[in-house]
């Protein structure tokens, strides 16, 4: 893997991580950023037969550990 393929996985993770995190600010926004990351990787898969299986599971291991953080944070009484 050449590093732009290992920039683009470390942006889905990120993406992700951030998507957990706008729940700080509304539930909304996670729900709406993965909604929308889901309909790219669709519409990738569909027009170049790109691989939206591994898309998506770079997106949920961001997303888990922005979860994983959350609840940390929560346990040990830290407010955000």
């Amino acid at each position: 893997m050449d590093w732009r393929g290992i920039i683009k996985n470390l942006a889905h993770v990120a993406f992700g991580f951030l998507s957990s995190m706008s729940v700080i600010i509304s539930p909304v926004l996670t729900a709406v950023s993965f909604l929308i990351f889901l309909l790219y990787e669709l519409d990738q898969e569909w027009k170049l037969g790109d691989t939206a299986y591994e898309e998506l599971s770079q997106f949920g291991l961001g997303l888990s550990i922005g979860i994983i953080l959350l609840l940390l944070f929560r346990i040990v009484g830290i407010q955000l």
